[in-house]
């Protein structure tokens, strides 16, 4: 009972949030209701979409592309179509980190999305696309073959202002309900526009942008490339189906970060296994993902067919569960690649993770050790180099508690002394690169 309670306070709020921009008699305008009445008959409305939505996945693309668009994307986009070589080598490929910039809107009164969040879902991204996210150990048998490590990883981006590393996130909030999805007369998202009231993209060619912010029908959309004005390209996402949240039993069953894995997926090309139709005449263009003529939510139990084969209902592209969502196929990592070749050549070369795996760089000389009295961190590098590294603390709100720099010493020491227990992330730069550590402090 405390959980149905619960609910319908979260529509009583929905309710009032409605009712500040839209009069209760607008929105129901038929039956003869009298006020109250339609208050509560809109109440029950709204608890039965949220039950609705809370137990199948939503995903926005098949509201921003028709079936047409979709049907062209994929002709357009077979693998024939694309012999296009921007000097990045498929099979000759390690591993490249791509800079992420969050853009956050949010309502007003809502908890700001916290960097340790941020830090959190990224994680769950280079894992996912790495092939060594622990659950795909319950990948079935018949399909492991299939299974890929799409050698992409991703970083959070960050500026510069002469004080040291700020990473790429803006936040700020809003009044209007469901902003994620508000629309000018020109059709332009007004989140992704500054002058509309959102935040501007940064250079679409270096950085995938996300912006995050309440939706009402989805959980997320991402833009296919090639697809729409080149200023909007990215992906914007719920709040609540953001991050990793394994012990939130309230984001069940999408509590993972599995959405925003989903929403990348389409961002480098790929569509969803039924292709632009729910039938078996329309398939994804991939050719290792058996066609599939039909939906599957929750998480089924293996083997599930249609179109005469057994579906990779547990592929990242499909609509199941986050634990049910396990793995990319070869496939669709060729497409992927394919994608970014084609349509985004710069985006492995951003000075600020092109070399964050390298070895030629002081700060990967950087021992970063604890001392519990007093409490502190030493940061000691053993070849002493004649460059400055700038360090910054953040907490997991995204504020800076401590910043500071040194130049040639071997040894550099952060006193914690009037730090509170928490979460906190190390930010380490010097001219060439930086990295992040992430502590936590009891």
């Amino acid at each position: 009972m405390a959980g149905i309670k619960k609910k319908i306070v979260i529509c009583t709020q929905l309710t009032e949030r409605v009712k500040k921009h839209w009069p209760v008699d607008y929105l129901i305008s038929y039956g003869g209701f009298s006020r109250a009445r339609s208050g509560f008959f809109l109440i029950l409305i709204l608890f039965w979409g949220i039950q609705t939505a809370a137990q199948q996945r939503s995903c926005g693309l098949h509201e921003r592309y028709d079936t047409a668009q979709l049907t062209q994307f994929t002709k357009k986009n077979t693998p024939s179509r694309l012999n296009v070589d921007n000097g990045l080598k498929l099979n000759s490929r390690s591993n490249h980190y791509i800079p992420l910039v969050f853009h956050i809107m949010l309502e007003e009164g809502r908890s700001p999305v916290t960097l340790n969040e941020i830090q959190d879902q990224i994680e769950v991204l280079n894992e996912t696309f790495n092939a060594i996210n622990p659950d795909l150990a319950y990948l079935p048998k018949d399909f492991r073959p299939f299974s890929a490590n799409t050698g992409i990883q991703f970083c959070l981006a960050y500026t510069d202002h002469g004080i040291g590393p700020e990473p790429a996130i803006e936040q700020k909030s809003t009044e209007l309900p469901y902003f994620g999805e508000q629309v000018n007369l020109q059709g332009k998202l007004l989140i992704k526009h500054e002058i509309l009231g959102g935040f501007d993209a940064w250079n679409t060619q270096k950085y995938i942008n996300i912006w995050i912010s309440e939706l009402s029908a989805y959980q997320g959309f991402a833009t296919l490339p090639g697809e729409g004005p080149s200023d909007e390209a990215g992906i914007v996402i719920d709040p609540d189906f953001f991050g990793f949240h394994p012990n939130d039993h309230e984001k069940y069953p999408f509590n993972l970060g599995k959405t925003l894995v989903h929403e990348m997926g389409h961002y480098f090309g790929l569509l969803h296994p039924w292709g632009s139709e729910e039938t078996c005449d329309s398939d994804d263009g991939i050719e290792d993902t058996p066609v599939q003529g039909k939906i599957y939510y929750g998480c089924p139990k293996h083997p599930q067919y249609s179109c005469g084969s057994a579906d990779m209902y547990m592929n990242f592209m499909n609509y199941t569960d986050d634990n049910c969502l396990i793995f990319f196929t070869e496939g669709q990592k060729s497409r992927m690649w394919q994608m970014i070749d084609l349509y985004y050549p710069d985006l492995m070369r951003d000075q600020f993770c092109r070399d964050f795996d390298s070895g030629d760089s002081p700060v990967d000389d950087i021992w970063i050790l604890y001392q519990a009295a007093p409490p502190a961190l030493k940061l000691k590098r053993f070849t002493p180099a004649q460059s400055i590294v700038r360090y910054r603390l953040m907490d997991a709100a995204g504020r800076t508690v401590l910043s500071g720099s040194f130049y040639g010493e071997s040894e550099k020491d952060i006193y914690l002394n009037n730090i509170a227990a928490g979460v906190y992330i190390l930010f380490l730069q010097d001219e060439k690169k930086f990295v992040s550590r992430k502590f936590v402090f009891l």
